[in-house]
């Protein structure tokens, strides 16, 4: 039986790739009749967003240009990284042939189940938002099968941006699932919002929780240009100002450099203190997340990362975000989040003695393996 995944697994995104490759490999664990296959929906909006140095006149977004000439000095190094989630994508993830929208999707034989999640999917306000990824596409007298796992509705979930008649639309699909589970309990909330749907939407963990640090390990990759020295790893895949500055205040503080995977036009100065390494694609990553002496950033997949290889997280205002928040929270980890810049208070808390989070955790492994066996087989 073909379990089909609908997910932003092209994005060049570590947190997007990753969840996708964790899910496909929890499947997998199950039962080995079943064969989880990625649908390779990467519309144009996904790809004018990380394809940043294909040819001028193939680009939608027109604003896009002054960002390939502005990073062109780090033109090689950042092909590279491209290449490098390429390669992850086409080795690690079994997927369909590309589409381009969701009425391009192929009728796949033996598909019993579509499962739509994790990662932004449901974010109404992001760039490469599509209405497939609520299952528009799947004929309404299908016999088959429509669950999520996990997807999110972004740092704010709001149904606000949408047009009354996009709110029905939603509400119509939605009806259609057998089963609902969202990533934070705020998009849960927002769900709810829409109307009385057949089913409650859960809470569950995201993907990436579902497998555990030894084979996330085994995945791992030096990256290119990384000396043995201890280090701080920065991570944040969109520019936060407040991110950059207390990453500087703890390399003061305890005096390791910082090392950073990610160049944007605005942090070019705010990070011209940082070591970059650019070449860095999702198994270069988990190797800076795991080897690091301290994680920073506002990103909830390096807090996931960090929490499963049990390093220590410091969350820039990270109570401020619902994703990142709601999963401080239920593993016990607020004391991991900065408030107002309290840097040193943050350091003071992860260097005295921790209690262990590994119940916390497996129990959220638990409850995701549990959805997903209930409703798989």
């Amino acid at each position: 039986m073909k379990i089909g995944i609908l997910t932003f697994h092209g994005a060049h995104n570590y947190g997007s790739m990753l969840q996708n490759y964790a899910l496909q490999q929890a499947i997998k664990q199950f039962d080995g009749s079943l064969q989880p296959v990625t649908i390779n929906l990467r519309n144009k909006a996904q790809d004018d967003m990380y394809n940043i140095f294909k040819p001028f006149r193939e680009f939608q977004d027109k604003r896009r240009y002054l960002f390939k000439i502005i990073m062109s000095p780090w033109r090689k190094q950042l092909e590279r990284k491209q290449q490098l989630f390429e390669e992850f994508l086409s080795e690690n993830i079994s997927l369909t042939p590309l589409v381009r929208t969701g009425n391009e999707i192929p009728d796949i034989d033996d598909i019993t189940t579509y499962i739509t999640g994790s990662d932004q999917i449901w974010n109404f306000t992001a760039h490469d938002f599509d209405w497939s990824y609520l299952l528009d596409f799947v004929a309404d007298d299908s016999d088959i099968k429509r669950i999520s796992y996990a997807p999110s509705m972004g740092p704010k979930p709001s149904i606000d941006t949408l047009s009354a008649d996009e709110k029905k639309k939603a509400e119509k699909l939605l009806k259609k699932f057998t089963a609902i589970s969202v990533r934070e309990s705020k998009t849960a909330d927002v769900i709810r919002e829409l109307g009385k749907l057949n089913c409650l939407p859960l809470v569950l963990p995201d993907p990436t929780l579902l497998l555990t640090a030894e084979t996330w390990a085994d995945i791992a990759r030096k990256p290119a240009g990384l000396k043995a020295e201890k280090y701080i790893f920065l991570y944040n895949p969109y520019f936060l100002p407040e991110v950059y500055e207390q990453a500087k205040e703890a390399s003061r503080i305890t005096g390791l450099k910082v090392i950073t995977s990610t160049l944007a036009p605005k942090t070019i100065l705010p990070s011209k203190d940082f070591m970059k390494i650019l070449e860095v694609g999702p198994r270069e990553f988990l190797y800076l997340v795991k080897n690091a002496e301290y994680v920073i950033g506002r990103s909830f997949h390096v807090a996931v990362f960090a929490m499963i290889f049990q390093k220590k997280f410091i969350a820039v205002e990270g109570m401020n975000d619902s994703r990142l928040g709601n999963f401080l929270k239920e593993i016990n980890m607020e004391r991991c989040a900065t408030l107002q810049g309290n840097v040193k208070v943050v350091l003071k808390n992860l260097d005295s003695e921790n209690p262990p989070i590994h119940a916390c955790m497996d129990r959220l492994r638990e409850s995701g393996i549990k959805f997903l066996r209930e409703n798989l087989l």
